[in-house]
């Protein structure tokens, strides 16, 4: 009752719920009716079993359903259970509202939390305007002077074959405890936390794409007071692969703070641009979205939030990220089942989580997963052998090689060579702590001309382990 009054109010309340859209004459309107697109389903006398699998089965369809334009573009419908319990389904079209709108809505709807919507001129109308545009319009044309292909992952299928897809949702949750730190070891390097969690995914998902550089697509949102809206627009920012990760994390932060700068250029303008260089389409099927300033529910909340889906035309795969209302971190991967092989996107979303460990372990902002791509490749067909994938190549017996790096590591640790110690001693049996590792890492390069980072180091449980890094240079 208390849900179907507040959706009421709110209909009449906010005009992005009474917009139409004119499908002949490509316009949206408000109109003045109240018009509340609910839908009550009663399973009040189902079994527990049979209301799960209907739910199951209603959500499959629900989610990829059309919208009927004959009424504004979005629905909530209610599933009526036992014990007063309601499972709710929601969904929007992003022509009339954008992420941060519809989390806005949410909060309203389930918590009666109202948001002051007067309206006020946005700032960037203002005179000059044509001026501020092509000034924009200069600085995304030097940018991507160079630019001359679309991300190369492994599709499926090529994405200007594929006219449509049905989507599907994986995500991982890092703990909020996991979450602090990490924060905390990119704040050493003045990163902001969408800064390391974007760095962190692009130079993951680097490693599945050919020339181990991508660009890719960054939603925005303007910030301004006015009527809940899709206001938002998308920029685009490269990223290239270096052995200085901070650095180059660095680089893509003030990259995405230059965007914000020339908005007056984006979205469409920008896509059309790209398209002119590059010659394909869909040019930026990569979005990486940033939620995570979008308000949630408190974690007592009787209503919690269980599963989502967004789906977006010309868009491949969307990696979202956000908190939930404990604080953890959630990425949510919204992607073209038609696009991508099976199993890839489990394993990048496990990339995403060894990457997290390894720069919480060892405290340094960088990480390595050479080891886990090169297990990757002996088990996955679809992932094809590149820069970034060491073939493991057996070393030759170097007894000499052997026992130099063994006193290189016994004499950092400040252990004593004995005979029960060799190449396969575990380095925890030896002592190794992370503190050690900046000294080996200098060592190796005095000794070998090879540079090695604590982060790769620490993921060896043994000087084969070292051996095996070793080879591939």
């Amino acid at each position: 009752v208390l849900l179907k009054q507040r959706l009421t109010e709110m209909v009449r309340r906010h005009d992005s719920l009474r917009t139409y859209i004119d499908k002949n004459r490509l316009i949206q309107y408000v109109s003045d009716q109240v018009s509340v697109n609910l839908k009550e389903i009663d399973l009040t006398t189902w079994e527990p079993e049979r209301t799960s699998h209907h739910i199951e089965s209603y959500k499959n369809s629900y989610t990829h359903e059309l919208f009927d334009l004959n009424q504004p573009p979005w629905n909530i419908t209610v599933f009526l259970l036992k014990n007063n319990l309601l499972t709710i389904f929601v969904r929007f079209d992003a022509l009339i509202l954008d992420g941060r709108s519809i989390a806005s809505l949410m909060l309203e709807l389930f918590d009666g939390q109202q948001h002051d919507i007067q309206t006020q001129i946005e700032e960037n109308e203002v005179e000059n305007s044509l001026s501020v545009h092509q000034t924009d319009m200069a600085y995304w044309e030097r940018k991507f002077s160079k630019l001359s292909s679309i991300p190369t992952l492994p599709w499926k299928t090529p994405l200007q074959h594929l006219p449509t897809s049905l989507y599907q949702r994986n995500s991982l949750i890092i703990e909020k405890d996991q979450f602090k730190q990490l924060s905390k070891i990119g704040a050493k390097h003045s990163l902001f936390k969408n800064s390391v969690i974007m760095a962190i995914i692009l130079e993951g998902l680097s490693h599945w794409n050919t020339d181990k550089s991508l660009c890719v697509a960054v939603p925005t949102l303007p910030l301004y007071a006015g009527p809940f809206s899709n206001s938002s627009t998308f920029i685009a920012v490269e990223w290239k692969t270096s052995d200085q990760f901070a650095e180059q994390a660095n680089r893509l932060q003030t990259e995405v703070l230059e965007g914000l700068q020339n908005l007056s250029f984006s979205g469409v303008d920008l896509a059309r641009l790209l398209f002119e260089k590059v010659g394909t389409a869909p040019v930026l099927p990569i979005v990486i979205t940033n939620g995570l300033s979008w308000p949630v529910l408190s974690e007592s909340h009787p209503i919690q939030q269980l599963d989502g889906l967004t789906q977006t035309p010309q868009v491949a795969i969307d990696i979202r990220f956000s908190t939930r209302n404990d604080g953890a971190l959630i990425f949510d991967i919204d992607y073209a089942q038609e696009a991508f092989p099976p199993h890839m996107i489990d394993d990048f979303l496990d990339a995403l989580q060894l990457a997290i460990k390894q720069i919480i372990d060892s405290e340094i902002f960088s990480f390595d997963l050479s080891n886990f791509l090169s297990e990757l490749q002996n088990k996955r067909p679809y992932f094809k052998n590149n820069e970034s994938n060491h073939s493991s190549i057996p070393l030759e017996n170097n007894a000499k090689q052997q026992n130099q790096l063994l006193d290189i590591y016994l004499e950092v640790i400040g252990h004593t060579p004995n005979k029960e110690v060799d190449n396969s001693t575990h380095f925890t049996h030896l002592g190794l702590r992370p503190h050690h590792l900046k000294v080996v890492s200098k060592r190796i390069n005095e000794t070998y001309a090879i540079q090695l980072s604590p982060v790769q180091l620490i993921q060896c449980r043994n000087i084969a382990d070292v051996e095996k890094l070793l080879t591939p240079h």
